[in-house]
């Protein structure tokens, strides 16, 4: 797979490893392959144009675990979807995920993939719930679904900025585990920072209608818009049914 990173965005992941990277999905602990940079030497920045991606992850209707994607002709559970547009005029395109930091932070000392085990040296799920004010789970007990709970309340790492406002990505808890250990939906490692993130369904709501002004405004689109395609989660929209 060969990928372009939106350099536009500025992301110190992008300066590391190129603005065009090639990786090996086979092997999942160590895909990067080789990088090119739109500059001579890196770190470089800008230059590079690059074809918008956008999707999510697999879902299901009642978060019950049973992810499911399909393309109109099957559906699979361990399968991967991509459909290409070739568009006549000019596209944009934006992300907002409609969430905050709280203030509450901590290093993540122990991981395993997507099980966050320790922040600052303490059980994962005895911080997550007392940044939470245990309002998601309680600091100890048995192994407890909690993905539908803390949609409000997802963890996020800082990975750059947008006009000089921090950029999360996040991490969904889905388990708080019986060995004080948290079930995420994204793959963590030792020595990253984790923000405890609030949201709430107004400023989830809202959303879609900012982010749509803020495209045509930061893309300068003159006139009215043909159409849109937005993705918006299913675990938010499910918790604010």
């Amino acid at each position: 797979e060969v990928i372009g990173s939106l350099v536009e965005m500025f992301l110190d992941r992008a300066t590391e490893l190129g603005q065009l990277i090639k990786l090996d999905p086979s092997k999942p602990d160590d895909p990067y392959v080789w990088g090119m940079y739109s500059l001579p030497s890196a770190p470089a920045k800008g230059g590079l144009w690059t074809t918008p991606v956008v999707g999510g992850s697999a879902a299901d209707n009642d978060v019950s675990g049973a992810w499911t994607v399909f393309d109109g002709d099957r559906a699979m559970g361990d399968g991967v979807v991509v459909s290409a547009l070739y568009p006549s005029t000019p596209i944009a395109s934006g992300f907002r995920s409609g969430y905050a930091p709280t203030g509450a932070s901590g290093r993540v000392t122990q991981a395993d993939g997507r099980a966050l085990l320790r922040i600052d040296d303490r059980p994962a799920r005895e911080v997550f719930a007392e940044w939470t004010e245990g309002e998601v789970v309680a600091a100890e007990g048995p192994d407890t679904p909690i993905l539908a709970a803390s949609s409000w309340a997802p963890l996020g790492r800082e990975i750059g900025s947008v006009a000089g406002v921090p950029f999360h990505l996040l991490a969904h808890p889905a388990v708080a585990r019986a060995d004080g250990g948290l079930d995420l939906f994204a793959v963590v490692a030792a020595g990253e920072t984790l923000h405890q993130m609030t949201g709430s369904p107004d400023s989830l709501t809202t959303r879609a209608g900012r982010l749509a002004r803020a495209v045509l405004e930061e893309e300068a689109i003159a006139g009215a818009a043909s159409g849109a395609l937005v993705v918006f989660c299913g675990g938010s929209m499910l918790a604010m049914r």
